[in-house]
């Protein structure tokens, strides 16, 4: 069965850098609109990032009829990426999501900040990133039911670390100390997964 793996967290998480890091561990079809938009012209036109989002959508719809291995960064923050994770998963897709997590948007602020001063990434404004810091991790508890990997990843600092792994819904291990964000957002987790077990009985 196809493992798709996605890459997830607000502007300025690190999931770019981490993606870089860690590129052997992505699938061949593996998917970032900000390199795509660039590609078709510049990141920082609204219609380009509009046409990578919906080149995406275009290429996991046929990634997914063919049942084929993919991936994705995201800031998981709308409604249509997780629609296909949650879609993949009654597919029987075995999903991995690396979660990357900062403890305060302010932190992703000026990382976004800083990448615009030096032209390596496109300038979103600070509502949006602090809209997106606290909805992406709402989404991936609303979905987590879907996904059978989840690995958050502590980036508030210098050097990103794992600090809890989840798999199918169970926590199977955790860091010895842990942000305040990442005892908030496993525990939504867990009573996610416990309301769909209980709904799965019924």
């Amino acid at each position: 069965m196809p493992q798709p793996i996605i890459v997830i967290g607000a502007n300025g998480a690190g999931k770019t850098t981490w993606c870089r890091r860690h590129g052997d561990l992505l699938p061949e079809h593996f998917y970032n609109a900000d390199t795509i938009a660039e590609g078709l012209g510049g990141w920082n036109s609204p219609a380009h990032q509009r046409a990578a989002r919906d080149l995406i959508d275009k290429q996991v719809e046929g990634h997914l009829t063919r049942k084929e291995d993919f991936g994705f960064e995201s800031t998981y923050s709308g409604r249509s990426r997780p629609a296909i994770i949650e879609r993949a998963g009654a597919l029987g897709y075995r999903t991995t999501a690396i979660f990357l997590g900062t403890r305060r948007p302010e932190i992703n602020i000026q990382r976004v900040a800083v990448r615009v001063a030096t032209r390596t990434g496109h300038e979103v404004p600070a509502a949006e990133i602090r809209r997106r810091w606290a909805t992406c991790p709402s989404n991936l508890a609303r979905t987590a039911h879907a996904i059978s990997y989840i690995h958050m990843l502590d980036n508030s600092g210098q050097r990103t670390r794992r600090v809890i792994l989840i798999e199918n819904g169970r926590e199977v291990a955790q860091a010895p100390t842990m942000p305040e964000w990442a005892y908030e957002l496993n525990e939504r987790i867990q009573a996610a997964a416990t309301r769909t077990t209980a709904s799965s009985r019924d």
